[in-house]
């Protein structure tokens, strides 16, 4: 579904774009210390949360209440062999899911947006190499899903995927 369609369909769709490597997203860790197992963050991932946190307290995002429906774009850093006129998809690690894991682990914390990932009924994810002088970045729209499934959809969960 493309973010025309998304504007158009839905009401009060939230644009924003959090700049960073989404390679970073890294998550829990666990080591056993002395015979007994510690789980933390790593410092890395304590920073960018922070990072995506005030990006978005910055925004001033609005709060949806219900249901909601997320796309997310992930650009990473092109490798400089790559040809630079095509859009390339992302195929190595990290996986899509644990990135928007961490993600939506971060907007839960951020003022407004939504209080809970449970309220996510629809999810849209890709990721590609940033373009030729383009930022590493991720493009996320957030958007009112009360009342119905984005067109297409419900044709799709009818033919089983």
């Amino acid at each position: 579904m493309t973010q025309a369609r998304i504007e158009k369909e839905f009401q009060r769709p939230f644009r924003f774009t959090l700049y960073g490597d989404p390679a970073t997203a890294k998550g829990v860790r666990a080591a056993a210390i002395g015979g007994h197992v510690r789980v933390f963050k790593p410092s890395g991932v304590v920073s960018w949360q922070g990072s995506i946190i005030t990006q978005v307290a910055a925004l001033h995002a609005p709060a949806f209440t219900g249901p909601v429906g997320v796309t997310m774009c992930c650009h990473f850093k092109r490798p400089t062999g790559h040809p630079k006129t095509k859009l390339r998809p992302h195929v190595v690690k990290p996986d899509l899911d644990n990135i928007y894991g961490r993600i939506m682990d971060a907007l839960e914390q951020a003022p407004g947006l939504f209080a809970h990932d449970q309220q996510i009924v629809f999810a849209q994810l890709s990721k590609y190499y940033a373009g030729p002088g383009e930022p590493t970045r991720i493009e996320i729209t957030v958007f009112d899903a009360t009342g119905r499934a984005p067109s297409g959809f419900a044709d799709l969960v009818a033919d089983g995927g």
